[in-house]
């Protein structure tokens, strides 16, 4: 079966609001719900709270019939 019982996500920060660099993570992805985060990494330093952004995203679903 090539088809996905899930649907695919695809998701961009679009605003870079914090001096430190981040990109946008997913967790616990169902039929029904995902969780996304703003991930920062540790290059600059090790603190990794970051400010606010504004994402945008896709969720793709596949009809099987």
């Amino acid at each position: 079966e090539l088809l996905p019982d899930i649907p695919i996500f695809l998701g961009t920060m679009q605003s870079q609001d914090d001096a430190d660099t981040a990109a946008i993570r997913y967790t616990n992805k169902t039929d029904s719900d995902i969780e996304i985060k703003i991930e920062e990494e540790q290059s600059a330093d090790t603190e990794t709270h970051h400010g606010m952004e504004s994402t945008g995203y896709f969720l793709f679903y596949f009809n099987k019939q």
